[in-house]
Parts: C-alpha cells; structure tokens; sequence
C-alpha cells in the first residue's frame, strides 16, 4: 500500500534528528517529510497558526519547571507566543497542579507535585522527548562559588 505521509518541520540545527527519524519511521511504514525552516517562519507556521504535523524543537526549560516546562502544558499558554504550549495540550487538572507547585516553597510538596505532573504528561503524551542535554557552564579556576541550581551565579566570586 502507500506509506503513512507524515509532515515534520524543523529547524536547521535539528538537521541531524530528522535525518534518523525519517530513517526509523521509513521502516515501520512511515513517509517523514522534513521541512526545514527559517526561525521566524517555523515560530509562526509552529506557535502562531499551529500549521504542522509534527516538529522538533528544544524548550531549554532550565532549572525550576514553574519557569521553563509550565508553558508546554498550561492552558493559558496556548497561543501565538513562541515557545509556548505548541499541541494545544489543555488539561485543567494539569492547570491546577501548577498553580499548587507555584503557590509553595515548600521543596518536598513542590517535588512530590511535579512528580505527578510529569507522570500526567507521561500518559497524556502531548510531546514526545527524544534526547535530555545536560547543563554545561565553563568559568575561569579563578572563580568559585558557581553551583548547577537557578542562582548559579549568586554566590560566584572571581579573583584578580
């Protein structure tokens, strides 16, 4: 029969990715057709009309998901805002538990809360990860107190 035509647009950093995918999906039956767009026509074509099958891109969410992974999957995040909640993906239980992650700075409830957040988008799937990157930070052996967390750099002192 005809293969599955799939819609895949990426930017060119993401080149590699798409390559392999198509690959992989060719052989379980799948037509990848990878569109590789400028930044600006993917934002629009992606966040702002929603015009896509499917696409790759990299949230670079950081250290506290309040900052960096709410936007993916809050309600209030759909629309024409780069980078933002891309599937539509609404959820208001999912809406709520942020809000209550949010409203706390207690770590324990704060962690034990994003657990069953990413448990949700586990089973609810609205993105598919395909690779986690690590945090690299280069600084010169003069300068110590550099740390991993959000405030790396608040106690970071530098030597002459």
């Amino acid at each position: 029969g005809t293969p599955l035509q799939v819609g895949f647009k990426q930017l060119a950093s993401f080149a590699a990715y798409g390559d392999l995918l198509r690959a992989q999906w060719r052989a379980v039956g799948v037509d990848l057709r990878i569109e590789t767009l400028e930044t600006a026509v993917f934002v629009e074509d992606v966040f702002t009309d929603r015009d896509f099958d499917t696409a790759i891109i990299s949230y670079c969410n950081g250290v506290d998901p309040q900052i960096g992974v709410r936007r993916q999957y809050a309600s209030a995040s759909i629309g024409p805002v780069p980078f933002s909640n891309a599937a539509g993906y609404r959820d208001p239980v999912m809406d709520s538990l942020f809000d209550a992650a949010g409203s706390t700075l207690d770590p324990v409830r704060r962690a034990a809360t994003y657990r069953v957040i990413q448990q949700r988008a586990v089973d609810a799937l609205p993105y598919l990860w395909l690779t986690e990157s690590m945090n690299t930070r280069a600084y010169r052996d003069r300068c110590s107190g550099l740390d991993g967390g959000a405030h790396f750099a608040a106690r970071a002192r530098c030597g002459q």
